[in-house]
């Protein structure tokens, strides 16, 4: 007969919350204990606890299962070409910009936690279409970041099916067709796409050890999980990783003019680096 698995009590709840802020730096309502039990009950049931208390031990003690532990509590949901508004700004105003003001370098982008890869893929696809109308050489180079193992892995792969695929041929047939090859009910992402942008695990509350500098970083839909404090520290993790006159990009909820950072407004959603480019 399988065990009962325990209700999440306020302590526990409490428990559970501290651990995936220790983590992940993400603070979860207490309002959101019906959520995180379900998420969770899973794991339970695959150890055979019936305690959350012995769960979040276990978690702490096995780096395997504090890996599981991450990719339940984190919320992923992206769509290729998400916001209109961000995707206008990028291919008529920011590329034509970096291109005239760097020429003959390579623009680096950083898509911070990137879930499954759509925006990291999506900009490389602007990228692929600003090469093509330029006579002269550009080259970028993409990198995405998440701190889920399993939606990097997703990223990583490149193949897509359902709802996001669905919307993104409505969206840019073009884009779909160039860059895409149909294989069933997936949808494979080119090689050329797949060589240019790569897909790392890292948590935001770290320095990223890579060496590249970056000239623009998106950053969407992310900080408004996270406390103010904990979003100062992000954004100062970022502002180590970024050019000077670098380019932030956040998400529609998202304002950074309350908090201490080195970023001014330029206009909704986009933010610049302090100091000249």
């Amino acid at each position: 007969m399988e065990s009962v698995i325990e209700e999440l009590d306020e302590s526990s709840l409490r428990n559970v919350i501290s651990f995936v802020h220790s983590v992940t730096g993400i603070t979860i309502p207490e309002h959101k204990r019906t959520m995180i039990q379900r998420r969770l009950q899973s794991r339970l049931k695959f150890h055979s606890l019936t305690s959350y208390k012995d769960y979040i031990k276990l978690a702490k003690a096995s780096d395997d299962e504090l890996t599981q532990f991450i990719n339940m509590v984190t919320t992923n949901e992206t769509n290729f070409f998400r916001t209109d508004r961000v995707w206008e700004y990028f291919e008529n105003d920011y590329l034509p910009e970096f291109f005239k003001n760097h020429p003959g370098s390579t623009l680096s982008a950083w898509s911070a936690a990137s879930s499954t890869g759509e925006e990291g893929y999506s900009i490389g696809m602007c990228c692929e279409d600003f090469k093509r109308k330029q006579p002269a050489l550009f080259e970028y180079k993409v990198l995405g970041t998440d701190i889920s193992s399993r939606v990097v892995d997703h990223a990583t792969k490149g193949r897509y099916k359902g709802r996001s695929i669905d919307n993104f041929k409505i969206k840019r047939k073009e884009h779909c067709d160039r860059f895409f090859t149909a294989s069933g009910e997936e949808y494979a992402i080119s090689s050329v796409l797949k060589s240019r942008v790569k897909f790392k695990i890292h948590n935001l509350f770290d320095i990223l050890a890579e060496k590249e500098m970056f000239d623009i970083v998106f950053l969407r839909n992310v900080l408004i999980y996270f406390s103010s404090k904990d979003q100062e520290i992000v954004l100062r993790n970022l502002d180590k990783k970024m050019n000077p006159g670098g380019i932030l990009v956040i998400g529609e909820s998202e304002s950074l003019t309350k908090l201490k950072s080195n970023f001014e407004f330029v206009s909704p959603l986009i933010y610049k680096k302090k100091g000249l480019s």
